[in-house]
């Protein structure tokens, strides 16, 4: 029997020196190019962070001016609203002791004169020239019955003026 190869014999050929270089050079070139494209775009990434820190830090800065601006209003807010409410006490104060010295002045007994008059958060002294003990007493007792002022004691202190001066002092509820 006969046998018959048909297939192609190619003589190997050996890389000689200078494809081996070229080779080299060509992979070297290569690698050396697509590094260098990757630490570009890697270093534009760089600089568009640095620059994106740089930005951040300026509104971090400006957050934290207007944090501190805004603590400084708050506590101006709060300490306002505290000077209203103070004001909206004294007014109120200022009603009760007008409608107190409104009270002394029209309850007074014919004959009789207020003469000073010192009101505190919880007492009015007043003092007052009578001609008689008696209408000293009808006095405090009419003051007694409105129910912003109860008696507490009344206090000759002389004459003055064929008139007796009395202290008086009465105790706001």
């Amino acid at each position: 029997m006969i046998k018959v190869d048909l297939s192609v014999q190619h003589p190997r050929k050996r890389m000689t020196l200078i494809q081996f270089i070229l080779l080299f050079v060509g992979i070297f070139v290569g690698v050396v190019l697509i590094v260098s494209v990757a630490l570009l775009l890697k270093w534009n990434s760089l600089t568009n962070i640095a620059d994106n820190r740089n930005e951040l830090k300026g509104l971090r800065d400006s957050l934290s001016l207007q944090k501190a601006e805004m603590t400084d209003y708050n506590s101006l807010r709060s300490r306002y609203n505290e000077i209203v409410a103070v004001r909206n006490e004294s007014y109120i104060r200022l009603d009760d002791y007008s409608e107190i010295l409104s009270m002394l002045n029209t309850r007074l007994e014919p004959g009789m004169r207020l003469i000073s008059c010192r009101i505190d958060s919880d007492s009015a002294v007043a003092v007052c020239l009578s001609p008689s003990n008696v209408k000293v007493a009808r006095y405090l007792e009419t003051l007694s019955e409105s129910e912003v002022l109860t008696f507490d004691r009344s206090e000759p202190q002389g004459s003055r003026g064929g008139l007796i001066e009395h202290r008086v002092v009465l105790r706001i509820p």
